[in-house]
């Protein structure tokens, strides 16, 4: 997440300067209009808006997996209207005073360090070096019509200032990506040590029911017809090994209702970020069962239609809160989204798995808030009356 961060602001930044990039230059811009062709500039313009304009899009979540493409067409637009610029010079000379007579060249800086972020620490290294060396050549001609060694001695101090900044990008994405790494690796330790403790408090379970049970019935086996009462005990223990209604509590505590909350998400991925949380754990209330019953039912509904729709390179989160006075539970994704008023009233996922199972349940509200490229979340509650 906090790689998708810094990629996302570059892409940001490097889009907004290629779209206004002809407003920053407009001094040189029109300044040596008589140098170049009248086709370069109408064509320089196009370019960087259209390469801008796909940045842009690509920092959304929907046209993410698109963001490399997109850092390469902007390094390949910024190097091809500089190799356009030699067939659309004219021949007239710049001004000796004029350091930057070309004014494609004002973002050559930033977006080397976009492509550091977006492509790859080698891919702006050959960025670099070939926009550098076009660069040598175009300010040499544009000044005196052959090449200039001053402007190679410019170009090589520009070019190691720019790898002072392409360094420091290099160690922030190297940092930023085993920040990821060690968050995943913690998310999964909590998630399967939330997993081997719901499987050992069902465990503990089963062993009492075995313990206080069924062994109590096999004890008082005897040969012939058994009596009433043995006939009672069996069917007792039968219904608790088989988990039913009759055996099972009708109510349960908060944190048991978080680990089943935890537990039924994990069950589904590993890789999704789970924060569920219980206000006051040392609190004297417990929930009724059916309302857990119905949020851990809705929440997996929701997290499997994330997990199927959202996109293969979308992320989900469940974060959720239990109190006294109630439980809410959010499932949230950066995918690509969907318009709600389009779903089909029979939509059994989420009118009937989400929807209609929270407004059966007593106090319970579901509601789903999404949009074509935007991700979406589905929020659940439970108030307790």
């Amino acid at each position: 997440m906090n790689t998708w961060r810094i990629q996302r602001a570059a892409a940001v930044c490097i889009g907004i300067l290629l779209l206004i990039m002809p407003v920053m230059q407009l001094s040189p811009l029109l300044r040596n209009t008589e140098m170049t062709r009248p086709w370069w500039t109408p064509v320089c313009i196009a370019l960087f808006t259209v390469s801008g304009a796909a940045l842009l899009a690509t920092a959304t979540a929907r046209f993410r997996r698109y963001l490399p493409t997109a850092g390469l067409a902007a390094a390949a637009v910024q190097m091809a209207v500089l190799v356009l610029w030699f067939p659309a010079w004219t021949g007239a000379p710049a001004a000796p005073d004029d350091i930057a007579p070309v004014w494609v060249t004002g973002g050559t800086a930033l977006v080397a360090v976009g492509i550091a972020a977006t492509v790859g620490y080698l891919a702006s290294l050959a960025y670099t070096a070939g926009t550098l060396t076009l660069l040598v050549f175009v300010y040499s001609y544009a000044h005196s019509g052959h090449l200039i060694l001053a402007e190679v001695f410019r170009m090589t101090i520009s070019g190691g200032l720019i790898g002072v900044f392409l360094a420091v990008m290099r160690a922030g994405m190297i940092t930023a990506r085993r920040v990821d790494a060690d968050r995943e690796r913690v998310l999964a330790t909590a998630a399967a040590a939330a997993a081997r403790t719901a499987r050992g408090q069902e465990r503990d379970r089963l062993d009492a029911v075995v313990r206080d049970e069924v062994i109590t019935v096999l004890r008082t086996v005897r040969v012939g017809e058994p009596a009433q009462v043995q006939r009672d005990q069996a069917a007792v223990a039968l219904a608790a090994l088989d988990d039913s209604a009759a055996a099972r509590p009708s109510v349960i505590e908060p944190w048991q209702a978080q680990l089943r909350l935890r537990e039924s998400i994990v069950a589904l991925s590993d890789e999704i970020a789970v924060a569920v949380d219980v206000d006051d754990l040392d609190a004297d209330y417990d929930y009724p069962m059916e309302v857990i019953d119905a949020l851990v039912d809705a929440t997996g509904e929701a997290v499997r239609n994330s997990l199927e729709h959202a996109g293969a390179l979308a992320s989900q989160a469940v974060v959720g809160r239990l109190s006294a006075e109630g439980i809410r539970v959010r499932v949230v994704d950066d995918g690509d989204g969907f318009d709600p008023g389009r779903i089909p009233p029979d939509r059994m996922g989420v009118a009937m798995g989400i929807r209609g199972r929270m407004a059966r349940l007593p106090g319970g509200a579901a509601q789903v808030e999404s949009e074509p490229g935007g991700g979406a979340m589905v929020s659940l509650e439970w108030r307790r009356s």
